[in-house]
């Protein structure tokens, strides 16, 4: 089964970058598919999480008569802010480590013992 989703172009992506986060990053990832238990563990809380939260929103969105929500508009509302979130994130990231590593050698013979 893992050679036939692997050759599935964007699946088989998908796929391995799942089992390399339930292994934890261990490399035996690579070789096998982590046991159902690792994925319950890993990714069954989330998954769980998405699906009873998704269920409880259409289930309002049925029974309170909300006809006019687009989600199209909530997407191209919130996307924007996550994305700029994300590069300022990453900038703040390398800039940070930058800082970090040019003032390292000073701040080691500041605190030694």
């Amino acid at each position: 089964m893992r050679k036939a989703v692997n050759k599935v172009p964007i699946l088989g992506v998908l796929f391995r970058i799942a089992n390399a986060y339930v292994y934890k990053g261990n490399p035996v990832h690579l070789q096998q598919t982590a046991p159902f238990e690792m994925w319950k563990q890993r990714i069954g809380k989330g998954l769980l999480f998405s699906i009873i939260s998704g269920y409880l929103m259409a289930y309002a969105l049925i029974h309170n008569n909300i006809s006019d929500f687009n989600p199209e508009d909530a997407i191209l509302g919130i996307f924007p802010d996550i994305l700029g979130f994300g590069i300022g994130v990453f900038a703040f990231a390398v800039c940070a480590a930058n800082r970090v590593f040019r003032q390292a050698p000073s701040k080691r013979k500041k605190f030694k013992w």
